[in-house]
């Protein structure tokens, strides 16, 4: 373990990103980031199954607003984070995932995963998946000290990516499309002596589109109705809108149905957020579904009218109502 390693400045600059905790399955290729993570003062949490890690680290982003991260070997330890992963990607939910790959000096010769001499590429399976997929580059020979002992190099500076590829991967990673990244190091890079400074890439607020034409309409529309309801997606979520979600809801007494990843944007306890009926649509909650789609009367139950009026914030409207 080198005292400025690439693994202790990854670590650090997640750090700096606000992270407190990395989710991963233990193993050899990424042993730099379990043995550097109390130096940087991260915790580590060991899954039991690499899938497992990539649901937490989803998990963690969408709790923390903010990004998780997952770490696994190459190889096998990458693909059996594929599907969540994929879930990620699918639900705009930014999940950093790292991984330490074969030795170079390794590669292609067919020991013990050994990815590469079965023609599974690590970057290929993570590129359909992810906003952006990289692998941080070997270096030539020459460029390069390698301690046989210790695993680990000494790399002419100029030539260490690890900094740029970083950057690169937090930046497009929590861009406006907020989807995940994968960066993939060479295992003897992990240990290799690196000082750099980590400057994070700030993120801008997304740009929020208002159709004016539509909402002057609202008024004379809002007028004429009796039975109005809001149905809440993840942009509520998103932008951090349950506070004025809920005022706005109990100062007009105007009833709150979420799609299912908008789910916990307001408390479902009446007593706290009485305006809150849960989920709408297939999988959701028969109050909330009664609420906008109305109701036949049933053997000493009135007719439930439809809603009027559907408020949608920061849903997509597709088929699964997210």
């Amino acid at each position: 373990m080198s005292q400025n390693s690439v693994a202790l400045y990854v670590l650090k600059a997640l750090k700096q990103e606000r992270i407190n905790h990395v989710f991963l399955v233990p193993g050899y290729n990424i042993d730099p980031f379990v043995e550097n993570h109390p130096e940087a003062d991260i915790d580590v949490v060991v899954a039991a199954h690499e899938g497992g890690a990539a649901f937490m680290a989803d998990g963690y982003a969408r709790a923390s607003q903010g990004f998780g991260v997952c770490v696994a070997m190459g190889g096998p330890g990458v693909t059996n984070m594929v599907t969540a992963i994929a879930a990620a990607y699918a639900d705009r939910s930014p999940v950093l995932v790292l991984s330490g790959s074969l030795s170079s000096k390794y590669t292609g010769d067919g020991v013990f995963q050994d990815s590469s001499s079965t023609g599974v590429d690590d970057i290929e399976i993570m590129r359909p998946i992810t906003a952006w997929a990289q692998r941080v580059p070997h270096v030539f020979d020459n460029q390069i000290e390698i301690d046989d002992q210790n695993d680990s190099v000494c790399y002419t500076p100029e030539y260490n990516k690890a900094k740029d590829l970083l950057h690169k991967a937090i930046q497009v990673m929590r861009s406006l499309e907020n989807q995940p990244a994968f960066l993939s190091f060479p295992r003897e890079m992990l240990n290799a002596d690196y000082q750099a400074s980590y400057q994070s890439p700030g993120f801008d607020e997304p740009v929020r589109l208002l159709d004016r034409s539509t909402v002057q309409q609202l008024p004379d529309i809002l007028n004429s109705a009796t039975r109005i309801v809001i149905f809440a997606g993840n942009g509520c979520v998103r932008s951090k809108a349950s506070k004025e979600l809920q005022e706005f809801a109990e100062k007009y007494s105007i009833p709150v149905v979420t799609t299912l990843r908008a789910k916990g944007v307001l408390s479902e306890d009446p007593s706290e957020s009485p305006m809150s009926f849960g989920i709408f649509g297939n999988g959701g909650t028969l109050q909330a579904n009664k609420l906008v789609m109305g109701a036949a009367a049933a053997e000493g139950q009135p007719e439930i009218p439809k809603a009027e009026v559907l408020l949608v914030l920061g849903a997509t409207l597709n088929e699964t109502e997210q």
